[in-house]
């Protein structure tokens, strides 16, 4: 019960034109390229996006009958990195990413629901945002959201 609710929310997040702008992204095909389900490759570009499975997912059986009707929900983490440009002060770096990752929010929200995309129940921080650094020193700007769906 991961890769279809994660096909659609990755439909939501690659649809809203802040993450395609973001990333640079011409269109919503192209900003796929920057949404990752499970793992990806820690040297992959940012800004990106990582879907992976939450701790809740249900199957709940809802009707009768020759073969028994069941609804689905569950439970992504939705995560957003970027990686901090060094001449800048980490405040500026730190505020952007967040405004720009609250207006992704906000759109991901309202494209819920609608063809091919996720129906979210709600979403909410899991994750506080993080600074960290790699091997090469690059200081990562992370947070992650729990996407309660269904």
């Amino acid at each position: 019960m991961f890769h279809t609710p994660a096909g659609y929310l990755i439909e939501n997040v690659a649809n809203s034109a802040t993450f395609q702008t973001w990333t640079g992204a011409e269109d919503a095909t192209e900003a796929k390229a920057f949404i990752h389900k499970i793992e990806m490759d820690p040297a992959s570009t940012k800004p990106r996006a990582l879907i992976t499975p939450g701790p809740d997912r249900t199957a709940e059986r809802t009707g009768f009958g020759p073969k028994d009707v069941y609804r689905h929900t569950g439970e992504l983490r939705l995560w957003f990195e970027k990686a901090k440009v060094k001449a800048n002060p980490l405040r500026t770096e730190v505020g952007a990413f967040l405004i720009a990752v609250d207006v992704i929010f906000d759109e991901i929200l309202d494209l819920s629901g609608t063809a091919g995309r996720l129906s979210i129940q709600r979403m909410e921080i899991a994750e506080e945002p993080a600074v960290s650094g790699e091997e090469n020193e690059i200081e990562i700007i992370s947070v992650c959201y729990s996407v309660h769906w269904g």
